[in-house]
Formats: structure tokens, sequence, C-alpha cells
């Protein structure tokens, strides 16, 4: 089945007359009235004199539009097109929208007559590896900003095997991304944000929240995420209010081959550090390094984590918790399965630290070539009822299906299903099977 590949711009990797004749005259935005004419509270990029053309730089004409809006409250509009950016990216600092139409994505069969081409949709393109896309954060001397809203919006970057033009260069062994900053970040003190609809087709880094420390930033909603981030995905840290990750879908939209191999090395799909009670619902992360991963900050450790939903899917560790113990109580999973890759004796459910708790009901692991799940450190309890564990392969690799050392314990209820390919314990260390 061929893969999922989406046709971007010509304008990104070739240039002047070349890359022009790839946007036929009005593909990228039509002519629009002056700005503030007519359309109430909506201010139209093109206005300001954005092109849309993936050639154009449209980072000034954006951010005017967007100031526009934002003296009076409005919506930013992004017609189809591609707008590329280069430093600072665009800066919103008071409330307001940034309202695209979508994406289309192409599928096609890699070598089998790539063509470049234009999709539709509302695509920021930015070639300057040293720029953030979006930037939601306070100007000096005022207040965060509350109430942001992004939608709509398509995200791609230049990395050294191309942008998502086809044709494009060929991913060669060694590859390594262009070393950016996150494309979007909330950055300190923001509340009541929300993006959703957003896809990140090739970036480094995703989506940051509250990373850079000062004041606690909260109540952010992320929902509805696509694309293949490289990286890192998305990081949450000094949220001291609740935040929601809901139905993400993270996969090599992009490229397989050396990037999917980066990825499977380096890349972390979601992190979680200081955050307050975060909600994770309908969770799929593709081919990383580790799916979810709870860890700590300066700023502190998440805290009562709910995951509910959640298939991290040839992940070399499903889920990986490195946290000290929370007094404000255990944190939960429900419905999560892992599946392989069968490439080495990582565990698909790794819990290491000092009384971290955790529960999961109806975990599922299959096709995984270390411990379904292990558990380490004084004081860790980790519960798990209907336990499902299938073609396990621990020949030769002085692992077990359940670990539970260094003063851990594993309570595991009696409704299980555990199947072990080849040779290999089903137990280690003070693991209770109901």
């Amino acid at each position: 089945m061929p893969r999922r590949r989406l046709l971007a711009s010509a304008a990104a990797l070739a240039g002047g007359a070349a890359a022009m004749a790839a946007f036929p005259a009005g593909a990228g935005a039509a002519s629009s009235p002056a700005p503030g004419g007519g359309r109430g509270g909506v201010v139209d990029v093109t206005d300001h004199g954005a092109v849309g053309d993936g050639v154009t730089i449209d980072t000034a004409a954006i951010q005017a539009a967007v100031d526009e809006a934002a003296a009076r409250g409005g919506i930013v509009r992004f017609p189809p097109g591609h707008y590329r950016l280069v430093t600072p990216g665009i800066r919103i600092t008071r409330p307001v929208q940034l309202q695209g139409v979508g994406w289309e994505a192409t599928g096609v069969q890699p070598g089998a007559g790539e063509s470049a081409a234009v999709p539709g949709g509302s695509w920021l393109f930015c070639d300057d590896p040293t720029s953030p896309v979006i930037t939601v954060a306070a100007a000096p001397g005022a207040a965060a900003p509350s109430g942001v809203i992004i939608r709509d919006l398509a995200v791609r970057q230049a990395q050294p095997a191309g942008s998502g033009v086809f044709p494009e260069p060929v991913a060669r062994a060694g590859f390594v991304p262009a070393d950016s900053p996150f494309a979007v970040s909330i950055g300190p003190g923001c509340t009541d944000v929300v993006v959703e609809r957003l896809f990140l087709l090739n970036v480094t880094r995703g989506i940051s929240v509250g990373l850079s420390g000062g004041p606690a930033t909260g109540r952010v909603t992320l929902r509805g995420i696509w694309g293949q981030p490289l990286n890192e995905g998305i990081t949450f840290d000094n949220c001291q209010d609740v935040v929601r990750l809901e139905d993400v879908h993270f996969f090599p939209y992009w490229k397989v081959g050396p990037v999917a191999d980066w990825q499977l090395e380096h890349g972390t799909a979601i992190t979680l550090r200081r955050v307050d009670n975060p909600q994770l619902q309908g969770v799929f992360c593709y081919g990383f390094a580790t799916g979810l991963l709870l860890a700590t900050s300066p700023a502190g450790s998440p805290h009562k984590v709910k995951v509910t939903g959640g298939d991290f899917d040839k992940c070399r560790v499903g889920i990986r918790v490195t946290v000290p113990a929370d007094p404000a109580g255990p944190h939960t999973f429900a419905n999560v399965t892992v599946q392989g890759p069968r490439r080495d004796d990582a565990a698909a459910i790794d819990i290491v630290g000092t009384g971290v708790r955790t529960a999961f009901a109806n975990l599922a692991i299959t096709h995984h070539g270390g411990s379904a799940v292990r558990v380490a450190g004084p004081g860790c309890l980790l519960l798990a009822d209907m336990l499902f564990v299938d073609d396990v392969d621990l020949t030769g690799r002085g692992a077990a299906v359940i670990s539970a050392v260094g003063g851990a314990v594993a309570r595991i209820g009696a409704q299980r299903d555990i199947t072990v390919k080849g040779s290999g314990p089903e137990t280690e260390g003070d693991v209770h099977l109901a």
C-alpha cells in the first residue's frame, strides 16, 4: 500500500522563474480589498501584501495582519497558499485567531511518477532553520495573552532531505534533521489557548507549551494534531493548570528510510514535564524512540497524568516514566497498546523512579523485543488489570515479561493473557499475579 505523502509547493526546491512556474497566477491567494474593508473583524493576510506563492517572504505582511486583527480583536484569515516565513516568524502577543482553510493531502507511490504540485490549503513554509513559525508570548512589559486560537493550518520545514516537494532529494544514510526550534511555541503565562486541526508535515520540533520557564502556563487545549515531527513532537512544561491533548496522529507522512531510522533512535512524540492534571485522549504515535515520556525539569514533574486511548506503534518504548513520587495521586492509563519493534531489550512500559505509582487498565503489548512491563526503584508501584501480552520475544535478551526490581512492586490482575515467543521468564522480582 502506498504510504501517505503530501505534495507541497515546488518553490521550496526551485528558485526564480522555475519555482514561480509551479504556481499559476492566482493559485496562492486572490486579490483582496484594502485593510479593514467590509469584513468586520476578519483581516485577510493578503490585505497586507502576503502573496502565498512559496517564494515571496510573507513574514512582515502576515505580522501586519496579525497586529491589525489583535488591535481590535479579530480573525486573521489565510486563503489557500504557501506562505514563506523567516525569522522571527509570526508573533502573537494579544488575543487573536489565526484561521486557515485546512490542507490537501495527496497519496503517491514513492518513485512512481512523482512530480511537483501545489496542494490546496493554507500552508506556512519555514526555510529558516533558526526561526519558529508561530510564537504566542507576552510583549515586553505586558501581560501574556489569553484566548488565542490557531486552527486549520499546515506547516512544513526545509530539511536536508527536502521539504515535502516532489521530486525532492533522497534521504541518505546518516540523515540528521535541521536543529530548529519548536514550530509553535506557547510561552510563559499564556492561558486559555486552543490549537486545533494543525498539520506538522516534517518539522524537527512540533509544539511547546510553557517550555521557557517564567510565569506558569495553563488551560491549553491541543486538538487534532497530525504530522511527522522528527525529534520532539509536543512538550509541556511549567503548566500549572489543566491541559488537554486530544486526537494526535503522528505517522511517517513525509519520509521513511533514513529519516524514519533517525526518528526511531532519537525522537520523542510527547513529553510531559511540570504539568498539573494533564488529560490525554486518542493519541497515536508511530516510529519513535519513546512514545510518551514523563520526566522532570527545573519547574518540577507531572502531576496526576491521565491517558485514555493511546496506541504506540513501532516505538522502542511506548511509555517511559522517570519522575519522583507524586503526592497528588497516581498516574493512570486506560486502553493503551504498544506494538514492537522487536529490535532490542527496551521495555514497552518502562517505569523508573522513587515512589512512582501507576495504574493501567486494558493494556495490550505485542511484537516487542524486551520486557512488556518494567518497573524499577524503591517504593514504585504498578497496578495492571486486563493485561494482554502476545508474541513478545525474549530469547537471549535476559529480560522477563514483567519485571519489578530495585524495591519496586508490580501487581497484575487475574484477567490477563501472556504469550511468550521462544524462551524467557514470565516474571522477575517482586511481581504478584492474582
